[in-house]
């Protein structure tokens, strides 16, 4: 049984009135009861998914369009992207690769947790409650695309200062920037950000090229 239809299953259980959306892939998805169900309203070609399971659906970049659509026959539609690292009963499933980065020096050079090569490109972070900068890898560990900045705490509804994207270079700082589309911060946070790291690596953790470098030193 694929996991879609295992996150179906689940769904359905909880809240059999709504009509589930599944992103996977470069299409979004209705599968099951679902899928027979929209084709009321509108004609989605229907093909074999799993098991006894069809599928019909659209491409990613045309989801706005069809929601308006789903929205002008007041149709209950859940959206669900994130199901490999969400558990109705859970949240978050934690980031296997989370990592504070107060805690992840050597030799004066950044790792993430359990690496032997020094952080090195994009990888997302979140500034926890307790003012905890945690990084981890964009690639979804845990299947699927990619991992969504909640699941560096886990857990339901995980708050957070600030959230985004943290570049390496060859294991020194090289950017940080708001890009989460999940929290969508105010770029004015990014300070608390840039901040947490002012206040515990010195100029010498940053990439010579890095804006953030304190020219002065």
């Amino acid at each position: 049984m694929s996991k879609i239809v295992e996150k179906y299953e689940e769904l359905k259980q909880v809240d059999s009135s709504k009509l589930y959306l599944f992103k996977s892939g470069k299409f979004y998805i209705f599968i099951g009861d679902d899928c027979d169900y929209i084709n009321e309203y509108i004609v989605l070609k229907k093909t074999k998914f799993s098991g006894d399971y069809c599928k019909c659906g659209f491409p990613v970049d045309s989801i706005d369009n069809y929601l308006r659509v789903f929205n002008n026959h007041n149709l209950n539609i859940e959206i669900i992207t994130d199901f490999h690292v969400y558990n109705s009963k859970k949240g978050y499933l934690k980031n296997p690769t989370a990592t504070n980065i107060v805690d992840s020096v050597s030799n004066n050079k950044i790792y993430l947790k359990d690496s032997k090569q020094p952080a090195d490109g994009i990888y997302i972070y979140v500034v926890d409650e307790k003012n905890n900068l945690i990084f981890g890898k964009r690639k979804n560990p845990l299947g699927g695309n990619k991992s969504p900045h909640p699941s560096l705490i886990g857990g339901k509804n995980p708050k957070v200062k600030v959230a985004g994207e943290i570049t390496f270079h060859h294991g020194k700082i090289y950017e940080i920037d708001v890009n989460s589309g999940h929290y969508k911060p105010n770029v004015k946070s990014l300070k608390k950000a840039e901040n947490i790291l002012y206040s515990n690596f010195n100029n010498n953790m940053f990439s010579k090229n890095s804006r953030l470098r304190r020219r002065d030193k």
